[in-house]
């Protein structure tokens, strides 16, 4: 009995459940193979999106460095901004604006950093830091062209007068103390957001790599994606941007013939105001 039972079983029923067992088996690893895919693809598209970004500031990071040599050892010998919006020439390189979405950055925000509310945080894992960023750097090309302006005026003067050199009080007497005092301002203020974006600029660089990695399964992306990274040309990588000079806020307030206290608060940044 027992081995007809056996018999029917292996002649009958196996061959109709084999089929079966195998399709449910087929089916859910069917279904692992495409959750692993659309993983991976999401993934891929996560490293593409961090590495867009990465790749703009970089090049946030090769513009002001070119901007920043041509004025700062020659604005760096003084503090009185009598002396410094000489030696800092019109700007002709272009500042293209950065546009980009950061809503696909928001993979990196960690618990404590996804709230939105946040102004500011210490982490390159807050999209709220990096879009002030963006937006600063954006800002300089305004400041710029403003300044740029500015300038033209005067040295249209000096030529029109043939007039090669002249020192703070000539200026004044040439365009109007008002025109020069504009001058001044936009070149502190400028000088100042150069440094602080550069400064951001350099730590996003070094630090948003590793931001990315702790973000994603980098398993995940091997052999198909990589993570970039920037390399800082200098004996001490980690050795810290060496500021311009801070003005003589002092001489400023003298000049505007205002309270320095104004003064400070109207030329310092979004950077120098957190600090204080």
């Amino acid at each position: 009995m027992l081995t007809m039972v056996g018999s029917i079983i292996k002649q009958i029923v196996m061959p109709i459940i084999t089929p079966f067992l195998s399709a449910i088996i087929g089916y859910f690893v069917a279904i692992k193979i495409f959750e692993k895919q659309e993983k991976t693809k999401g993934t891929i598209n996560k490293v593409n999106s961090a590495n867009e970004l990465f790749i703009k500031v970089m090049f946030i990071h090769i513009k002001l460095v070119a901007i920043r040599q041509n004025y700062y050892e020659n604005v760096n010998k003084s503090s009185d901004p009598r002396y410094r919006w000489m030696k800092m020439p019109s700007i002709m390189m272009d500042i293209e604006k950065i546009e980009f979405n950061l809503s696909r950055m928001s993979f990196i925000a960690t618990e404590k950093t996804a709230n939105l509310s946040l102004e500011y945080s210490a982490t390159w894992q807050n999209v709220i830091r990096i879009g002030v960023m963006i937006a600063n750097y954006n800002h300089i090309g305004e400041l710029i062209n403003i300044r740029n302006g500015a300038l033209h005026e005067f040295e249209s003067v000096l030529l029109a007068k043939k007039i090669d050199k002249c020192d703070y009080k000539t200026a004044c007497y040439l365009v109007g103390e008002a025109s020069i005092l504009r001058v001044i301002q936009l070149t502190e203020h400028l000088i100042l957001v150069i440094d602080d974006i550069l400064i951001e600029v350099n730590s996003f660089l070094k630090s948003f790599p590793q931001c990315v990695l702790d973000s994603v399964d980098s398993k995940l992306i091997k052999n198909h994606e990589s993570i970039l990274s920037f390399t800082f040309f200098s004996d001490n990588p980690n050795k810290k941007i060496k500021r311009v000079v801070e003005v003589d806020y002092q001489i400023m307030a003298k000049i505007f013939n205002e309270d320095e206290a104004i003064i400070t608060e109207n030329t310092e940044t979004f950077y120098n105001k957190r600090a204080t």
